[in-house]
């Protein structure tokens, strides 16, 4: 039998309510919470999000904690921020560059690049309307034009 949750009009995109955040968080980070450390603020604030973007953030919440619970922790408590900044590329961006990170340089790094999601976006932004050196050597050299 389909899910009658789905049929149900107004149903199918509506956003994650708080505590059904909560215990999805409660689920995927559950090594790192403690009695003072919960998954309440990060579920409240991802309780704020379109239901996609909660979808996104449970998903690589999910992806992330499978490498490291404290950097999932890191990712869902800057998401909502990173939202405010980036678009869903952009985003994926940070991801994937925090996770280098972690990868190549370790957890305080990865957690450090996590929460400097503004000055990520910011980088972004000066990337997307910047050319590089390589980039006019390219143009010129297919111009003949030399330095």
């Amino acid at each position: 039998m389909a899910d009658r949750k789905n049929k149900v009009p107004g149903r199918v995109n509506q956003p994650l309510a708080e505590l059904e955040i909560e215990g999805r968080l409660e689920d995927l980070l559950g090594a790192v919470l403690t009695s003072r450390r919960t998954a309440a603020e990060p579920a409240r604030k991802l309780s704020r999000l379109y239901r996609s973007e909660q979808d996104f953030a449970l998903h690589w919440t999910g992806v992330i904690s499978k490498s490291n619970s404290e950097m999932a922790f890191q990712f869902v408590s800057h998401v909502t921020q990173a939202f405010s900044l980036l678009d869903i590329d952009g985003v994926t961006q940070w991801i994937i560059e925090a996770m280098d990170i972690y990868d190549r340089d370790g957890l305080y790094l990865g957690s450090a690049a996590l929460r400097g999601v503004e000055s990520f976006a910011e980088k972004l932004v000066q990337k997307r309307y910047s050319v590089t050196f390589n980039d006019v050597v390219t143009v010129m050299n297919k111009r003949n034009v030399h330095f």
